[in-house]
């Protein structure tokens, strides 16, 4: 972990806010928090998301996705109703249990 700090500083403060609100708020809200993908460990990872979003800033986006072990849409990781997880919702009947969403 020391090394991606090192690497990339300021990118592991932003997404390590963001995995931190994330687990905070799906806490809160379903009493769980999402597992870290082993790749978040994987400085080689943090290499290519420090590369991809200098190019395409939303790229940010699907790493995050990534990080939080839900499958990224590379595509267009932007739009909110290309997410599988909208997409679920969208197709899917209403039931009367809450689950954490994925993706």
């Amino acid at each position: 972990m020391q090394e991606i700090i090192a690497f990339w500083p300021e990118g592991f403060l932003y997404t390590n806010y963001c995995v931190g609100a994330i687990a905070a708020i799906c806490e809160q809200e379903f009493g769980t928090t999402p597992k870290i993908d082993a790749c978040a460990d994987d400085l080689r990872t943090w290499w290519s998301y420090r590369e991809n979003v200098r190019e395409i800033p939303d790229q940010a986006i699907a790493f995050l996705d990534r990080f939080l072990g839900a499958e990224p849409n590379w595509i267009m990781p932007n739009l909110a109703s290309a997410r599988s997880a909208i997409q679920r919702a969208l197709v899917s009947p209403k039931s009367s249990s809450t689950t954490l969403p994925n993706g």
